[in-house]
């Protein structure tokens, strides 16, 4: 089968707003994925998500694997929720294994690059009931590139990561880089440090800048938010926690 052909049709519907005397249309997609399918960012690249688009995708029971960076479209919404989830976290049916190691050159020294998702300015995305295994267990030095700091990147939008669990041997999980104002909720997450991680300490959020500028703040809502043994979520004076 090729990619093409198992790319579901979804359902549309558009939904008209307006903004500074401008009208626009969202135009929103629902589709249902199995593990019959490929990797998750590879998937999201298939779907060409264009700005205002709303695409909600239901992942069925199963394990997938999330490899591939997906960077969203500017101004567009990605929902991923695992089927059936339920209230609390950590026994949800869909898991996601990231593991591959990948790197970048930068004046001819490697550093590592494990960036899955980045999340653009005026965005949103929604990932509940799903437990991430993140298993790049990667001692190269960090990427300078603001953008190839954390697992996921976080600019001028809003992330919700709720109803399940983390774990993690790489640090950050989230970065929200310079020039960017961003939201963060939390709500019934538990994080975990893999006990094979170089990391001593995993940072749930950081707000590093690599060789970009600064100018950066996240607020983050963490209600319900537990934290495994090595897992660290500071406030700064960049990072407001909200209880």
């Amino acid at each position: 089968m090729s990619i093409a052909a198992s790319l579901p049709p979804g359902d549309k519907s558009l939904v008209p707003i307006s903004s500074a005397g401008k009208t626009f249309t969202i135009e929103e997609k629902h589709y249902t994925l199995s593990t019959n399918y490929y990797d998750i960012g590879d998937y999201l690249e298939k779907l060409k998500i264009q700005q205002y688009q709303s695409i909600f995708i239901t992942l069925k029971g199963g394990s997938y694997l999330w490899e591939k960076l997906y960077k969203m479209p500017y101004n567009s919404k990605l929902i991923l929720t695992g089927e059936n989830y339920q209230n609390g976290g950590k026994s949800n049916k869909v898991s996601i294994l990231m593991g591959e190691k990948h790197s970048s050159i930068i004046n001819k020294e490697e550093y590592r690059n494990n960036t899955r998702l980045i999340i653009q300015g005026g965005c949103t995305c929604k990932i509940e009931g799903i437990n991430f295994f993140i298993k790049m267990n990667d001692n190269k030095r960090m990427s300078r590139d603001p953008l190839n700091i954390g697992i996921f990147t976080l600019m001028n939008g809003v992330l919700y990561l709720t109803q399940g669990m983390i774990e993690s041997a790489d640090s950050p999980i989230i970065n929200v880089p310079g020039q960017s104002i961003a939201k963060i909720y939390f709500g019934h997450t538990f994080f975990e440090r893999n006990p094979m991680s170089f990391n001593n300490e995993i940072q749930v959020v950081e707000t590093l800048v690599g060789y970009g500028f600064s100018g950066n703040k996240v607020f983050v809502s963490k209600s319900h938010t537990h934290l495994g043994n090595g897992c660290i979520l500071k406030s700064s004076n960049k990072i407001e926690l909200i209880d």
